[in-house]
């Protein structure tokens, strides 16, 4: 099989199955009526957007689906590439590299990896609550739903914009099959995907499944020296367990991973800030990093979608004074895992009980530029962890004229969200830096770094001055709960008339402990200097200086 998309050539697909052969006879006007239903039926895509299955035809809320067979076809591989197809569906990325959902225009921008989103995201109805978990490859999938407007009846977390679940293909009973798909492109591309499926007598079976991605080649071009970013290394798995120890019982197992080691994305610079743009005359325009107005002037027509720029590593690297450089590469070297369990026991015809438990763990470490040009103005290092571990209980059934769900809900997780910010070349810290060492009128002409050194207080150099608010950090830890309780039943008033009504009561608890700090003491100039003299203007009092060392509690 091959097939050729616009710049990537994908190729080598090889499967392997265990059936029997079939035999085609001549079909009276009957069996091809029966077989045209058959071919109908097959077509219709079986969903879960109420939590129980049914035709897609059939659901009463705004959705759409996508099988596992479409999904392959449209080149789905990332959460990302979502969007292509479910034009109400946008997928952007913070300046933190955070995914931002939007669905229907509702969304909650984000540069945080402590932040949950409005629209929901989960992998067989366990939910994603932070939008990083989503960063690794998508594959081997039965379908993906996509339900727009507020879910919170059916689920037991806030979904304002919608849902996206994620729905995996499940081990088959009594079936030995696999496939091996390879897909070569440019860039030196080599990306590889497949599944295996192994039944364990006639009432268990496994399916591991897992999708590489590599690309050698960057093809982001630096565009004031020859250095490229933006390979690709991507790799993920997932193990599922299916089990049906009972006729009534149905027991399902599951881990999945990512790791992601791919260059992080750099900007292009197409313009300024209003108080940094020198067509403005604003003055801290004054104070952008040499030759950077012309940089971006020259440029301005230059940019292509492969070109962009960033601070080289080695000048990045290095400690410059009291500010402590990043000696890494723009790059992610971050990993998750997920654990599923559900038990699902048929206690009557039309009652089902469900039993579902989630264990999510993803660990960030990524260094990036987001400035647009091979100048100190904007980058990071940031470093953070989520434990999130859920709890949900439902009933599920049908009485009478309704189909219901009541369920309860418990998640509690765990955040620790750092960052290093570098801002070496930046126009605000370089107007701080010369503010401290320029005459002032309040001061009689005498710069604030000399009104201080008259009472005595001079611990800092010139040189520390000038190379002061090079960078700080910003730590923070949460801790969240999540309680819940939901309920939500479908009406039949009438074949053509269905009544849909849901409640969900929910109370959050979220414990906070964090700061932005100084790193080094890169910081300490300018707050016991600059800071401390625009108190003493505004407030006529000259407070004490902050130490090194500084506890918040």
């Amino acid at each position: 099989m091959m097939r050729i998309t616009k710049g990537f050539l994908a190729c080598g697909v090889a499967g392997f199955a265990i059936g029997v052969p079939t035999l085609a006879v001549a079909q009276s006007a009957g069996d091809e009526a029966a077989a045209a239903k058959s071919s109908a039926d097959r077509n219709v895509i079986i969903v879960t957007a109420n939590r129980r299955e049914e035709a897609i035809t059939d659901v009463g809320v705004s959705i759409q689906a996508f099988s596992g067979e479409q999904l392959d076809k449209l080149q789905v591989n990332s959460t990302e590439d979502l969007q292509v197809v479910v034009p109400s569906l946008n997928v952007s990325r913070g300046y933190q590299g955070i995914p931002i959902y939007t669905l229907r225009g509702i969304g909650f921008k984000t540069i945080n990896l402590s932040a949950t989103s409005t629209v929901g995201t989960y992998q067989d109805e366990v939910a994603l609550a932070y939008p990083f978990m989503n960063s690794g490859p998508v594959f081997d999938l039965n379908r993906v739903e996509v339900l727009k407007g507020p879910q919170g009846t059916l689920y037991g977390r806030n979904t304002t914009g919608g849902l996206v679940n994620f729905i995996s293909a499940k081990p088959e009973f009594g079936a030995f099959n696999g496939s091996v798909a390879v897909e070569l492109g440019t860039e030196e591309t080599l990306n590889t995907e497949g599944h295996l499926n192994i039944p364990v007598g006639d009432a268990v079976a496994v399916r591991a499944a897992w999708r590489t991605e590599r690309s050698l080649n960057g093809w982001q071009k630096s565009i004031s020296r020859d250095e490229t970013q933006g390979e690709v290394e991507r790799y993920g798995g997932r193990l599922t367990l299916a089990a049906e120890p009972a006729p009534d019982m149905r027991i399902e197992l599951a881990g999945n991973f990512w790791i992601n080691k791919s260059d992080t994305l750099a900007a292009q610079a197409v313009g300024f800030t209003p108080n940094t743009d020198p067509a403005n005359g604003a003055l801290f325009s004054l104070f952008n990093a040499p030759s950077l107005a012309d940089y971006v002037a020259a440029n301005a027509d230059n940019w292509t979608s492969d070109t962009a720029d960033w601070q080289p590593l080695d000048a990045r690297a290095q400690d410059i004074g009291r500010g402590a450089g990043i000696d890494q590469p723009n790059a992610e070297d971050s990993n998750f895992v997920g654990l599923r369990g559900m038990l699902q026991f048929d206690f009557a015809p039309d009652i089902s009980f469900i039993f579902l438990t989630g264990y999510n763990w993803v660990k960030r470490d990524a260094a990036y530029d987001w400035s647009g040009a091979p100048y100190e103005i904007l980058s990071q290092h940031a470093e953070g962890e989520v434990e999130s571990l859920s709890q949900e209980i439902r009933f599920q059934g049908t009485t009478g004229p309704a189909e219901w769900v009541v369920g309860g809900y418990y998640a509690n997780d765990k955040v620790i969200d750092t960052n290093q910010t570098l801002l070496g070349q930046n126009a605000n810290v370089g107007a701080i830096r010369a503010l401290i060492l320029a005459p002032q009128d309040a001061l009689g002409g005498a710069s604030i770094y000399q009104f201080f050194a008259a009472q005595g207080y001079a611990p800092y150099s010139i040189n520390d001055v000038l190379t002061s608010f090079r960078t700080y950090r910003d730590e923070a830890e949460f801790d969240v709960e999540t309680m819940s309780v939901f309920a939500s039943a479908d009406w039949e008033l009438s074949p053509a008339l269905t009544l849909t009504t849901g409640v969900r009561y929910t109370k959050d608890t979220q414990d906070y402990e964090g700061c932005s700090r100084d790193l080094n003491g890169s910081m300490l100039p300018n707050v016991n200097l600059f800071n401390r003299f625009f108190f003493f203007v505004n407030y006529g009092a000259i407070v004490p200086p902050i130490g090194e060392r500084v506890q918040y509690l």
